[in-house]
């Protein structure tokens, strides 16, 4: 095979990838539309509330530890059937930081407890699954889960579990869980957090309704959420053969206890994105490692099931394998720039499927955008992120690319934490429910037939103070800033740990993209050494503007992660 064949081999192939992947975002998109007047309806609460755990898996968050503390403590529920579990596997001062911060709570009359167990078996989800095994009373009959940084409203429970009963009252057995939209402290903090809204805009006004509202699996996104613990029961539990535990026991929720689930767009639930590339790598790593474990834990289950739809099976094959994308782009970044050295000719079929792609990615990022901010104009004025989306799409495609590889023949479960900074300084004001109090106070006490003045503390009050929820938005302590630098340090990136293939390979195309940059623009500008090089304008432009799109997402992504590292180890 010469090389103009392989390249043109190449290019059909990976633009084929492409293709396929952003059409079914695009069937996404228009289907959505199409299903608009599919939302659910909450039914209404019996007389009699059910009991709620709470559960906040924590481990060393000594930066976000007290505001995730006093913003569960203040949710708005009857007392004696509420209670409120920090499952602490910490290390470091953030068990201190959570027992003092439980002290207090439970002086207002709040049932907090920090539990520890005697070592971290099973990460995350084997902390949850130990607590319903020793610690939840029988009685209890939800879970509500939030991670350490999630900041949920006062009103979430009185707003949310209503979805598990209809209008008489009556509880709906087949509900397995109900997910809320994620929402941010930090959205505008820096270029990162910026593209990120950006990227779970797409999960959560978009995918996950679309998934919903057509019958299709959905997972429970791991936090801002509240589960039935019979269908947790019924499936088997939480398992940690995976490092996303959400998605396998939503999975296994569907498929082996035939459940459904409610997905609530028009619900928020604030929480902090990374702030820091080291930390997004890290996150992105892990969700997409888990999801080639779940492909190759669940494949053989959903194809082979007879309750599961065609359309269902697509879109499970869709939602593990959407990753493919990133294989496809670093054999797109190794192939192209080779198109200097050989005269091939314009396949202008495939120039068309290109700009194709390029268009449906337009469309389809402003679509959210358009959601993102609830406006034409909004979406115009933010419609520059989308080049830097794709920049950044490129800097970590070798880190996913391996990821999913590795998640698919890998049984290694080790869970990396996502680590927490409390950087949200930028927060939009009208986030915090500072300027809510009241309308929750009202709507709450309304829905759980009792009277204001039972938030007073006295018998019979309500499980917190809801003046309380601006502290846990901004408050500080002594502690966190002693310990920052503690865990800054802690979160090397894996440049400090190994020498990996993936650092090697991100480092090599980095100065592959440049180099053909370079070698692209001698060759426009007919310098003698390139004379027996591809003279075609066309090729020679393309190569440099990809290239230099490739160049600095791995700059950004990959040299500043490693610069950022090695500061912190030096610290």
């Amino acid at each position: 095979m010469g090389l103009a064949t392989f390249i043109l081999v190449s290019q059909y192939t990976t633009t084929t990838i492409f293709l396929i992947l952003l059409l079914h975002k695009l069937y996404q998109l228009v289907a959505f539309g199409l299903t608009q007047r599919k939302k659910p309806l909450p039914g209404n609460l019996p007389q009699n509330f059910p009991f709620v755990v709470v559960q906040v898996p924590v481990f060393n968050e000594v930066a976000v530890i007290q505001r995730s503390i006093n913003a569960v403590c203040a949710l708005v529920w009857p007392a004696d059937r509420l209670r409120i579990h920090i499952l602490d596997d910490s290390n470091d001062t953030t068990t201190e930081i959570a027992n003092r911060e439980a002290s207090e709570w439970r002086k207002r009359g709040v049932d907090v407890h920090v539990i520890r167990r005697d070592d971290r078996v099973g990460y995350k989800g084997g902390a949850l699954q130990n607590d319903i095994d020793n610690h939840t009373p029988e009685q209890a009959q939800f879970f509500a889960i939030f991670d350490a940084d999630f900041c949920p409203d006062p009103n979430f429970l009185t707003t949310v579990i209503p979805y598990f009963y209809d209008q008489e009252s009556r509880f709906r057995e087949n509900v397995g869980f109900v997910q809320t939209r994620w929402d941010y402290l930090n959205s505008d903090l820096n270029i990162l957090t910026k593209m990120q809204q950006i990227i779970l805009g797409a999960h959560f006004f978009l995918e996950q309704p679309f998934r919903h509202r057509t019958g299709r699996v959905f997972n429970f996104n791991g936090t801002g959420g509240v589960w039935n613990r019979k269908a947790i029961e019924d499936a088997g539990g939480w398992q940690h053969d995976t490092v996303i535990e959400d998605s396998d026991l939503s999975y296994r929720t569907w498929i082996e206890a035939d459940y459904r689930f409610i997905y609530l767009r028009n619900v928020h639930c604030l929480n902090e994105l990374p702030t820091k590339m080291s930390d997004y790598r890290s996150q992105q790593k892990r969700w997409t490692k888990g999801f080639g474990q779940l492909l190759r834990k669940h494949a053989w289950k959903v194809f082979s099931s007879r309750k599961v739809t065609l359309s269902q099976k697509v879109e499970f094959l869709y939602h593990c394998i959407s990753p493919i994308s990133c294989i496809a782009t670093v054999w797109l970044h190794m192939f192209y720039p080779l198109n200097v050295f050989t005269e091939v000719a314009v396949p202008w079929i495939w120039v068309g499927i290109s700009v194709g792609c390029v268009l449906i990615f337009i469309v389809y990022y402003f679509a959210i955008l358009w959601m993102i901010y609830d406006s034409f104009v909004g979406a115009c004025k933010n419609f520059w992120k989308l080049p830097v989306l794709y920049i950044l799409f490129s800097g970590l495609s070798v880190q996913l690319a391996y990821s999913m590889i590795e998640g698919i023949f890998s049984k290694d479960a080790t869970f990396v934490r996502t680590p927490k900074r409390a950087e949200v300084t930028s927060v939009d004001p009208s986030f915090i429910p500072e300027n809510r109090l009241a309308e929750a106070t009202e709507e709450t006490e309304r829905q759980c037939h009792r009277e204001p003045q039972c938030l007073a503390g006295e018998e019979g009050h309500y499980a917190g103070d809801l003046t309380k929820i601006d502290d846990a938005l901004t408050s500080s302590s002594d502690e966190q800033a002693r310990d920052l630098k503690e865990v800054t340090k802690s979160q090397s990136s894996y440049f400090t740990t190994k020498l990996s293939f993936v650092a090697i390979m991100e480092l090599l195309l980095a100065l592959w993209s440049i180099a053909f940059v370079v070698l692209a623009a001698l060759t426009l500008f007919h310098i003698p050494l390139t004379t027996s090089f591809n003279q075609n304008v066309f090729w020679l432009s393309s190569i440099i503007v990809l290239m230099l799109f490739t160049f600095t997402g791995y700059v950004w992504t990959s040299v500043s992660t490693l610069l950022t590292s090695l500061a912190a180890l030096c610290s």
